[in-house]
């Protein structure tokens, strides 16, 4: 599983024309987070490693999920 701010789609080279061509259904998503900055705060990290742990193993070849 990656997790990752967010990205664009300028190229073939970028993250989500990657996701495009290669997620399987059986692939872990790539998880974005809205705001990286505020992974300095406690309250967003809970939410955000809450999330994670639902995703896991319900989103299997979703492509990308975005978090809090």
């Amino acid at each position: 599983m990656e997790i990752t701010n967010n990205r664009n789609n300028d190229d073939e080279t970028s993250l989500q024309a990657t996701m495009r061509r290669e997620n399987m259904p059986d692939s872990l998503p790539v998880v974005t987070v809205s705001d990286k900055e505020s992974l300095r705060q406690a309250d967003y990290r809970q939410r955000v490693a809450q999330s994670l742990v639902r995703i896991i193993d319900d989103y299997r070849g979703a492509g990308r999920l975005f978090v809090p």
